[in-house]
Formats: structure tokens, sequence, C-alpha cells
């Protein structure tokens, strides 16, 4: 049930993305704006009598008043019946692989095809991915709830696996030390060294960046965040070069692993301009790593130093953990 909760979530940032970054609709687009509206009321239109109700042309992109979309004579329900794009004319029309004639409604799960080529990007790919294996299973077998909840799992985890990945850092790379109050004060002055040789960077600008991506309702805003992103896993591979005190290597490791998380998820957002889902992603991650970096993982970093275990001389760079 987990899963399924995690998978209906990102499908939910999914069509959220679409909601708050796609632009103001043009006049060409408001007779699909109305279609949207009239298929919550009436879900079983055809205007064009081409088998696909008009919601799902809306999902395809096909055109719901005309038969034959793609003008490549047939029409756009029989294309989609028979796993072909409805949009572009055939015969290099293929998205899915067809099931078997053999098949039966008892034949076993339904094996989902995942397409990586379709779409302009990961909110395209999601999408048309799920469509079109939604309209296969539906064509051969009545969804059940568990149908569904495959679908969406094997959407996403597909989805998700065309994201790149974080740094991660591991115990193994790290340069431990005995403890003595002579490393820990090394340690803590040293990584004082690193923030305060960092002031120049624009670490910690993310917020207003996304206040006015927030206000403008518009993705392309966040593009200054591939710097900052950048930024943050400079100083997170600096950081993770220090000598650090046995005791202190977990903490250390899990504040070295948040920044480069919250590099990897800035620049997933500054990077991707045209796509919500990446972007939203991103700021998931961001929102995560984040969090756990300033509410847990800073102060406990931070307590020798608070407590006074750790000795400090006037002078000391570490001082700056006591403001």
């Amino acid at each position: 049930m987990r899963k399924v909760g995690i998978a209906i979530g990102l499908l939910a940032i999914i069509c959220l993305g679409y909601w708050w970054f796609s632009p103001s609709p043009t006049p060409q687009e408001s007779s699909v704006i109305a279609i949207k509206s009239q298929t919550l009321e009436s879900p079983e239109i055809d205007t064009d009598k081409d088998g696909l109700r008009d919601w799902e042309e809306v999902l395809w992109h096909s055109n719901p008043n005309i038969a034959d979309t793609d003008k490549d004579g047939t029409p756009d329900g029989a294309e989609v019946m028979t796993q072909r794009d409805p949009n572009k004319a055939g015969p290099d029309d293929i998205i899915v692989t067809k099931v078997s004639d053999d098949a039966t409604l008892d034949a076993g799960p339904h094996v989902y095809t995942y397409d990586s080529a379709l779409g302009e990007n990961l909110t395209d790919r999601a999408a048309l991915n799920l469509t079109a294996n939604y309209l296969l299973l539906r064509s051969n077998k009545e969804l059940t709830s568990t149908d569904k909840a495959d679908l969406v799992n094997s959407t996403v985890s597909n989805t998700v696996k065309l994201l790149s990945s974080p740094k991660i850092f591991s115990q193994s790379s790290l340069k431990l030390v005995p403890s003595n109050q002579e490393s820990l004060r090394k340690y803590y002055n040293d990584l004082a060294t690193i923030i305060e040789a960092n002031n120049n960077l624009s670490i910690g600008s993310e917020m207003s960046v996304m206040e006015q991506a927030n206000r403008e309702q518009s993705i392309a805003v966040l593009a200054p965040l591939r710097k900052i992103g950048t930024d943050y896993e400079t100083i997170a591979n600096v950081i993770a070069k220090l000598e650090v005190p046995s005791p202190l290597s977990s903490k250390h490791l899990a504040l070295a692993n948040s920044l480069s998380e919250i590099g990897w998820s800035l620049e997933m957002m500054g990077n991707q301009g045209t796509d919500p889902t990446t972007a939203l992603i991103g700021l998931k991650v961001y929102q995560s790593s984040y969090d756990k970096l300033t509410r847990l993982i800073v102060p406990e970093l931070h307590e020798p130093i608070k407590s006074g275990y750790v000795s400090l001389e006037p002078g000391d760079a570490a001082l700056l953990f006591l403001q």
C-alpha cells in the first residue's frame, strides 16, 4: 500500500505540474478546455465518432472533432486500439507492443510496456506511457483496483529510472582520525573555514528563486537554480575531504550527503525549464533534504561545541557555530 501511495503521489505531482506550470490557454485551446470540462459530466461523449471518447482524445492530444487526426486513413480509435499514435501518420507510428492475439482475459498479469522515446520530457513520457498502457489494458479486460494500482506503479517506476542520481558519499570515502580535543577543534575550525570561504557562493538564495517562480507561475524562472545547485555540490565535495574525528563520522557523512542531495535537486529544478514533473520531483527532494539538514544534522553536529565539550580559543573560526 505504501508503494501505491507513493506512486499515486508522484502522478498527482505530474497532474499538478501541468496545472501549475502550463501557460494561459490560447483561443485555439479553448475547445480542448471545453472538452475537459464537458467530459466531467458526460464521459462517454465521442464527438467525431472515431472510437475515442473526447476525454481520451485530450490525453492523446488528438483532435476530438476530427476522426482521423493524422490523416493516414485510419480513425484515431482504431489506431489506439492497435497501439499506434493517432497524431503520427503510419506506418512508423507504433507506440506499444501489441498483445498476443492468443491472449485471454485470464491469461495472467498484463505485461506493461514503457517507451522511453515517447514525449520530449519526463512529464510527456509518464503521461503518454500511462495513457497507452491504460487503453491497451482496458481493451482486454475490465480494470480492477489492483490493475489500476499496478499500472500506476509500473509507469512511475519506469519513469523514475530515467532520472539521474545525486552523488552519495560512503563511510569508506571519509578520512577518519582519532578523536581528541586537538582533532575535534581542528575539524570544527576547518568546517567553519570552508563555510566562510564559500560565503560568496549563491548557497541559500534558492528560496527567493522558488518564490519568484510561484508568483509568476513559470517554471522557466527556476533556471538560476542550476548555478545554486552546483555551488551546493561544490561545498559538499570539499567538506567530504576533511579529516573527521571518528565519533563524528556519521553526522559528517549525513552533512555531506544532504548538501549533495540539495545540490542535485536544485539542478533538477533548474535544468528542466519545460518539464514540470522533473522540477517538482526535484522540489520534493529539496524539501526533504533541506528539512533534514536544518532540523537534525546541523544541530546535532554543532552540539559538542554548544555544550562546551570541544574547547575553542579566541580567534578560532569555529566560534562561528556559537553565533
